[in-house]
């Protein structure tokens, strides 16, 4: 298995981050380019990869 990547929070009631948007009406804020994991392997370091390169240029 890979090595944990680390992430964080913000405290509730925080302003969100620099380019978020409201996620509807939940309360919840999101950036606008999202990376989907729907069949993302847990061991394909291809995908491995593509998470990690997303993360770094600041997707979140």
């Amino acid at each position: 298995m890979s090595p944990r990547i680390e992430g964080h929070a913000l405290p509730a009631g925080s302003p969100p981050p620099p380019g978020f948007k409201p996620l509807g009406t939940t309360g919840l804020w999101c950036h606008p380019l999202g990376f989907g994991c729907y069949r993302v392997e847990e061991d394909e370091p291809s995908h491995e990869a593509a998470l990690r390169a997303y993360l770094e240029r600041g997707g979140i």
